[in-house]
């Protein structure tokens, strides 16, 4: 779906752009990335890194994992260098930070095993990556800015594209999309399943994934129940959101370059919630959950 269908359809949630603004502002500037590098070989093929690279976006309240090799973004920027050479100024604009930005070279034959180019990879994809959604936050503020301007929404629409393809954000729906568009999808195929939403909402209307409404088994142990719900379960804290005042808890720490906002708190598809900074190793490491052992690749930002 075009950028600017997908803003047109987030925009009839809402009263006025004011929340959808700030969400991509908050994105904008407050998007964090955590990464590791990872050697993997399948049989019969030699061994290569992987780059897990865990996204965090406060404003549009989502975070998931992303896997990609080193030749996977080097063929992306090559991508957009070429799509800002004939893109209109005020799209050049926007990709000139990732001509300006650091970004390892490409090495013939490099080992898995060459920790020193690995590791300055790893730290630079992890900053180039952080740009990426920055600039995806951008395009939305930019198509709300140049509506009236085809040319520049063309592009916008390429440009988003692009973006959304490379950093598989995750689609989750929410309840209020969910009402708004039921009575078109009661005309729509049964066997129809693209009906996710983009998470261009305000923060306050983001929505969870479906799974996480699903009722609790109340004789399942391993469902997060009301006090597992309050605190982290890794550092015994209490967990604060946006509407909570709590004392400040002392976290489990790990190496994380980007500053982590001290009261962010993760929800998982299980529905387990902890501190971004206690779990993010772990979710980067396992893909699960650290209490049921449920996969997790993404959820939201609480």
């Amino acid at each position: 779906m075009p950028l600017s269908d997908l803003v047109h359809d987030s925009l009839l949630l809402h009263d006025d752009v004011a929340s959808l603004k700030a969400a991509q502002v908050s994105d904008l500037k407050q998007a964090r990335v955590h990464s590791s590098a990872k050697s993997v070989a399948y049989y019969g093929s030699s061994p290569f890194t992987v780059y897990t690279l865990i996204a965090t976006c406060p404003g549009t309240k989502a975070w998931w994992v992303l896997k990609k090799r080193y030749s996977q973004f080097f063929s992306l920027r090559k991508r957009l260098l070429h799509l800002s050479a004939t893109a209109p100024p005020a799209v050049q604009t926007l990709l000139a930070p990732i001509a300006d930005a650091d970004f390892p070279k490409k090495h013939l034959l490099v080992s898995v095993n060459n920790k020193t180019i690995i590791n300055e990879r790893k730290l630079t994809l992890q900053r180039f990556t952080a740009m990426l959604l920055g600039l995806r936050a951008s395009c939305v503020l930019a198509t709300l800015e140049h509506a009236s301007d085809d040319v520049v929404q063309c592009v916008l629409d390429t440009l988003y594209d692009l973006l959304e393809d490379f950093l598989e954000v995750p689609h989750h729906k929410s309840n209020d999309l969910h009402k708004h568009s039921a009575a078109s999808d009661d005309e729509a195929s049964d066997d129809d399943d693209d009906g996710a939403s983009t998470s261009l909402s305000s923060p306050d209307e983001a929505a969870s994934p479906d799974v996480t409404s699903v009722p609790a088994d109340k004789d399942d142990d391993t469902t997060a129940t009301a006090e597992e719900n309050t605190i982290c379960t890794i550092c015994l804290c209490e967990l604060s959101t946006n509407d909570d005042e709590l004392v400040p808890a002392k976290k489990v720490h790990f190496e994380v370059e980007n500053d982590v906002d001290e009261d962010a708190v993760l929800a998982l598809p299980c529905g387990h919630k902890f501190h971004e900074e206690c779990v993010m190793y772990w979710v980067e490491q396992k893909n699960s959950c650290p209490v049921c052992h449920a996969d997790a690749f993404d959820g939201t930002v609480l």
